[in-house]
């Protein structure tokens, strides 16, 4: 009795095991379809700004072409990726070659169709940095942060401001913003106080100093004067 109790758990065991499996996999294939559902849809972290995609019509026997054309109300500048996906499962990206002004057009190109729809985006955050900074006497400093994407507002950060000796790069003295929320493509002023320094010294200024923003671009944060200890 107990041998058959044990067969019949067992065949049961397998049973259910099995239908975990079954369901498993259909829930992976699923997955994976709604996946393929947008090909060269681009996977992007940050922002979506959509553009206008439209389909040219006739002609396109070889490729599609669709026209990607930028309606944003802002150049988007070289090197960003824009990405496209048609209604017949067709897409891909474009990696531009130099600024595209506003309602300017580029091309995309994909396998051979004409009667599609699509769609067209990219994928952007803030990206901080410091454009200039000048020493304002022995205890002061002032500076530009600058968020250089056009399209994504930066939440608020804290700069610092750094005095370093040009003969051994020690910091002689330094401080810190409050924090700072910087509009899409604007520049906030600043001014710092620290401890008097002299001598020979240039300034370093570091944005997002706390790493509190993800941006664009993270190895833009760092301005330096350090060149001007040759002169």
């Amino acid at each position: 009795m107990s041998s058959r109790k044990s067969t019949v758990k067992a065949g049961c065991s397998v049973f259910v095991g099995a239908a975990l499996v079954a369901l498993l996999g259909g829930a992976s294939r699923e997955a994976n379809a709604q996946i393929r559902i947008t090909p060269g849809a681009f996977a992007g972290v940050g922002t979506e700004i959509k553009l206008a995609c439209s389909n040219p019509g006739s002609q396109q026997d070889v490729a599609k072409t669709p026209i990607l054309k930028n309606t944003t109300g802002a150049t988007i500048p070289k090197g960003y990726s824009v990405s496209w996906s048609s209604s017949d499962r067709d897409g891909g990206t474009i990696k531009l070659a130099a600024d595209l002004p506003v309602n300017a057009e580029i091309r995309g190109q994909g396998k051979p169709g004409q009667a599609y729809s699509c769609t067209s985006s990219f994928f952007t955050r803030p990206d901080l940095v410091i454009k200039k900074a000048t020493f304002q006497g022995a205890s002061s400093a002032s500076f530009e942060l600058a968020n250089v994407d056009p399209f994504v507002d930066a939440g608020k950060s804290i700069a610092r401001v750094e005095v370093v000796s040009c003969s051994n790069n020690a910091v002689l003295a330094s401080a810190e913003t409050w924090g700072v929320a910087v509009a899409k493509g604007e520049s906030v002023p600043l001014t710092l106080s620290f401890s008097p320094t002299s001598g020979k010294r240039y300034l370093r200024v570091r944005a997002d100093a706390k790493a509190s923003v993800s941006e664009r671009i993270e190895t833009n944060n760092v301005w330096d004067s350090q060149n001007s200890c040759l002169y």
